[in-house]
């Protein structure tokens, strides 16, 4: 009977808490909700939750439910189908939904065991190690039938295991008979699949590897090695100094390395781990490094586009007589030509110089001089006192938005 929780059934977990880190449970947890989801096919399955016979049938949608860690059990059964026990991993407070499809039960499902098989997991973190290949050993039991052999998959408890479609739990024993079988390991939706030969009378064991280390490096432009943060999908997980290898399970990833005040020439690199029924060799990547800082012509095409737009404001500000939309340093240099209520002078016949041929860099401080004139004339006279006036305007985009630094009398 135990034998019937573990073959014939398609399962198709989708998370939407927690991605596998690598890390086990943790019995220890708090207390989290989450919400639930199953769908089965057919439906009309009775779904008991740690146990707990609540009345629960599929399809169940956003069932709420206080699970005492951060996994829940749960059991499925359907009158003429293969009953699924599985144990589901989450995050707290974050939503989980899972798709199964039932297999109905047939004579040959009620094959002997190999021992008690304890239920179908999904969601524990992957391992790795062992030989790769297939070997077989005779077998032990003097009543196996000449016609069948048995087949034992190792392979992480996240793995979901398929012996010609039907499920299997990894690590047990499994009785089939004599022949070619094809079988499927994975997560979805990353498997590896392979036709392995069962001799009639004897155990032949293979291993689906999950894991696979990253060995990643960075190096400057004169090719010395540096030590970077390395960062997957955004998150940092370690250094390129660090002797241990990082190992991820199946997925896809965006793989970069960042130091102060420098970046990866190559941007982000996509990675795609897949299972396998071989031992893989590592992912190499080496980044190499630039400076963080724009190039002297980014510096320029931005102060360029700064200074553009302050002369625009400036010219705004003299036609219109409103001066209130430009910085402080403007403002306080042209409050000597005001009275304290009204203004005395009129500005007349505004010219603004900007050349960026005189643009500078200072220590990756892009800084642009604009030189602006004007005829300064006092109310009630006819001349202009004094004739010319020109004011240097120092404008900075240092951090990425235009600032006036200074306004300083002209020469």
């Amino acid at each position: 009977v135990a034998a019937l929780l573990t073959v014939g059934v398609v399962l198709l977990v989708v998370f939407l808490g927690r991605p596998d880190s690598g890390g086990g449970e943790n019995p220890g947890a708090a207390s989290a909700a989450t919400s639930l989801s199953v769908n089965t096919s057919p439906d009309g399955a009775s779904v008991r939750v740690d146990g707990e016979d609540a009345g629960l049938t599929t399809p169940l949608e956003n069932y709420s439910y206080v699970a005492n860690g951060d996994s829940i059990r749960l059991e499925l059964r359907k009158a003429g189908f293969i009953p699924v026990d599985t144990v589901v991993h989450f995050a707290g407070d974050r939503a989980v939904s899972l798709n199964l499809s039932l297999g109905a039960v047939t004579p040959s499902d009620e094959l002997p065991a190999s021992g008690d098989e304890p239920p179908v997991t999904a969601g524990a973190p992957p391992i790795t190690g062992g030989p790769s290949g297939a070997s077989t050993e005779r077998s032990s039991n003097p009543t196996a039938s000449a016609a069948t052999g048995r087949l034992r998959v190792t392979a992480p408890e996240a793995a979901t295991v398929l012996v010609d479609d039907r499920a299997v739990t990894p690590g047990r024993d499994v009785e089939l008979t004599a022949g070619s079988h094809l079988v499927r390991c994975g997560r979805m939706p990353w498997h590896a699949e392979q036709i392995v030969n069962v001799p009639a009378g004897a155990t032949t064991a293979i291993r689906c590897f999950f894991g696979r280390q990253l060995l990643i490096s960075a190096r400057t432009e004169d090719g010395s090695n540096l030590s970077a943060s390395v960062l997957i999908d955004g998150a940092a997980v370690g250094s390129t100094g660090s002797s241990e290898a990082l190992l991820r399970g199946p997925g896809s990833y965006s793989v970069t390395v960042a130091a102060e005040g420098l970046r990866a020439a190559e941007g982000a690199v996509p990675v795609t781990i897949r299972p396998a029924f071989e031992q893989q060799d590592p992912i190499e990547l080496t980044f190499n490094m630039v400076s963080d800082a724009p190039s002297g012509l980014d510096r320029r095409d931005e102060l360029a586009r700064a200074a553009r737009e302050l002369r625009n404001r400036l010219e705004t500000a003299i036609v219109e007589d409103e001066w209130s939309d430009l910085p402080e340093p403007v403002v306080n240099y042209y409050r000597r030509w005001f009275s304290e209520d009204r203004r005395t002078y009129d500005i007349r016949n505004p010219g603004v110089l900007f050349e960026t041929d005189r643009m500078s860099v200072d220590n990756n401080q892009g800084l642009l001089p604009v030189t602006v004139n004007y005829d300064l004339v006092q109310r009630g006279r006819s001349q202009a006192f004094p004739d010319r006036v020109e004011a240097v305007w120092t404008i900075s985009v240092a951090d990425g938005t235009p600032r006036i630094l200074s306004v300083i009398d002209g020469q």
